[in-house]
């Protein structure tokens, strides 16, 4: 006979047993030994870290969200735009003492752009930046016209390489001219621990949703 509420029966090797209930969150799952069930804690090895809904703003920054657990972040951008046409967007990473801008960024950009008449390559690089780019042309101010991307960074913690990042991106320019879709990759040339990383544009503010997530190796 079970009395407190939430306690389940089961059947083990003699009979009827009974399993108290479990603490908020945790879900119903077998025992190491597949012979009784218990209740514990999902593990994944994906997990959601932090969400930025930025609504004209100066910077969307994720800080202090980075850490031995994960070696590698994926951040998903959706709906990226300035508060005026012809807005690009810029990557800065973070350190204890803010955002750094110094000439440690690499960055190469490959894929193409098109129109309604035409396409083309497009090749481009930043040797030494303060900065990355995340665009090559302006976006436009609508929302409706907004940028999507997909920004991978590599142990951004580690104290013994570099950071290496690889970024796919897709946007309509400030027009509606051309349509631009590549891939971004490149590097930070320096060993210091990151902290963070924040989102810019180049002039104004920016909006947009931004969603971190840590991967378990």
């Amino acid at each position: 006979v079970i009395t407190t509420q939430g306690d389940i029966l089961y059947r083990d090797g003699s009979g009827l047993q009974r399993l108290p209930k479990g603490t908020a969150g945790q879900v119903l799952q077998m025992n190491s030994g597949a012979t009784a069930p218990e209740y514990g804690t999902v593990s994944s090895d994906f997990v959601k870290l932090g969400s930025i809904t930025a609504s004209n703003i100066g910077t969307a920054s994720f800080n202090n969200l980075f850490s031995s657990e994960y070696k590698v972040y994926k951040i998903f951008m959706k709906r990226v735009h300035g508060d005026t046409d012809n807005r690009f967007v810029k990557v800065r990473y973070r350190n204890g003492g803010g955002q750094i801008q110094s000439a440690y960024y690499k960055n190469f950009h490959y894929g193409g752009y098109f129109g309604s008449g035409a396409n083309n390559q497009l090749l481009n690089r930043t040797w030494s930046g303060d900065h990355i780019n995340l665009t090559l042309n302006g976006l436009d101010a609508l929302v409706k016209y907004g940028m999507t991307a997909e920004f991978t960074l590599f142990e951004p913690q580690a104290t013994d390489v570099h950071k290496n990042h690889i970024c796919q991106v897709t946007h309509d320019v400030y027009d509606q001219t051309l349509w631009y879709s590549y891939s971004s990759t490149g590097g930070f040339i320096n060993t210091g621990a990151l902290t963070g990383i924040d989102f810019f544009m180049n002039s104004g503010n920016i909006s947009g949703i931004f969603t971190l997530y840590g991967l378990k190796e």
